[in-house]
């Protein structure tokens, strides 16, 4: 190859990459409350079942992110999802990474965050490849536990006490040192009352480390989505009652829509 080819190739090399990957500057790194999810699953048009090995925040995904945007997406359609390649994983992702979506396949979660996010992180060792990918995944949902870093602050999940949006801001502050993104579910009940439950903390991840960084307009992005792929991004504050208190049920405790309480199923009674 002479030198003129070889500094063609040098210069054309980050096109390349970027085309495959896209352009993005941190991750957001989303945990979902299995209640939350659950509680907003009707109107997702999904049935939603917590399996009991499930025992705190899970995850929703590991998303490149460029500025205040979730994105680049589907980065690459040649590299399909292949659940071979991450079986050594089973265990771990239905206990932290599960579909709670029980109306649908199995595979189809971790399918659809490897197609629409997963194939953007081809640039970096640690995320490159599915095995990579899921297993940085779930080290980062170690590292940042949300329901440890949420009870170092006082917030603890409960039946019955409601607690501020400032007080889930300042609990994951204090262990991250910056504002996340959080995310709420609107339930009617049938009364007609709405009904406000925690779903969803986003945290911003450094691109070359995954340390936390501040999310670029922290608390103005809703970018989180849901289980079934169906994403936003709305510029504005969080969807979370800013002027009064919401809930933070147990994770094995459903919603009564008749009593707006939050109840043991039948089949956990007594154990």
């Amino acid at each position: 190859m002479d030198h003129y080819a070889m500094l063609l190739l040098v210069a054309l090399f980050p096109l390349v990459c970027s085309r495959w990957t896209g352009e993005y500057d941190h991750f957001t790194f989303a945990q979902s409350w299995p209640p939350g999810v659950c509680a907003d699953a009707p109107r997702e048009h999904h049935t939603c079942h917590v399996d009991k090995q499930v025992t705190t925040w899970t995850i929703h995904g590991l998303w490149p992110t460029q500025g205040s945007e979730i994105g680049p997406h589907d980065c690459n359609s040649s590299m399909k999802f292949d659940f071979s390649k991450i079986a050594s994983l089973q265990k771990d992702l239905l206990t932290f990474w599960p579909n709670l979506y029980n109306d649908t396949e199995l595979e189809s979660f971790w399918s659809h965050e490897w197609t629409k996010h997963g194939t953007c992180a081809q640039d970096l060792p640690e995320t490159t490849g599915e095995l990579n990918y899921f297993s940085k995944g779930l080290e980062m949902n170690q590292k940042y536990d949300m329901l440890k870093m949420l009870s170092a602050g006082g917030v603890t999940p409960s039946p019955t006490e409601q607690y501020s949006y400032k007080q889930f801001m300042a609990a994951v502050k204090q262990s991250t040192g910056f504002d996340p993104n959080i995310e709420c579910s609107y339930i009617k009940l049938d009364n007609g009352t709405d009904f406000h439950l925690v779903s969803e903390i986003e945290i911003c991840l450094s691109k070359t480390d995954f340390t936390p960084v501040a999310c670029p307009g922290s608390e103005n992005s809703s970018k989180g989505g849901n289980q079934s792929g169906s994403y936003k991004t709305v510029k504005s504050q969080s969807n979370c009652p800013q002027h009064y208190n919401f809930n933070y049920p147990p994770i094995q405790y459903v919603l009564n829509r008749k009593t707006g309480m939050f109840e043991l199923p039948d089949d956990l009674i007594g154990r």
